[in-house]
């Protein structure tokens, strides 16, 4: 049973890791607001310093949708963005 994954569990970077804690905990403790406020915060300077370090921002805001509710369709939006790591630039 080692192999099982779940229909939308995918292997993120290994930079990414430091983001399951806080999803977690959102999305076990569902009533005490304190708590998710705090790993809110804890989540959103995670990501500033992942940005920071030259991570791609769709990227991350990617992984951290998949984190938060583990969709399929939010396992394909990142295997999109890691499948072709050098998208298209945007003007802004």
């Amino acid at each position: 049973m080692d192999d099982f994954h779940h229909r939308g569990q995918i292997d993120l970077p290994d930079w990414a890791h430091p983001l399951y804690a806080p999803y977690w905990r959102i999305r076990v403790e569902g009533r005490n607001k304190a708590l998710r406020r705090k790993s809110y915060r804890t989540i959103e300077k995670l990501k500033l310093k992942l940005v920071e370090n030259g991570h791609d921002v769709e990227l991350v805001e990617a992984i951290c949708r998949y984190l938060a509710n583990y969709r399929k369709t939010s396992a394909a939006a990142v295997k999109r963005h890691l499948d072709n790591p050098n998208p298209q630039l945007r003007l802004f």
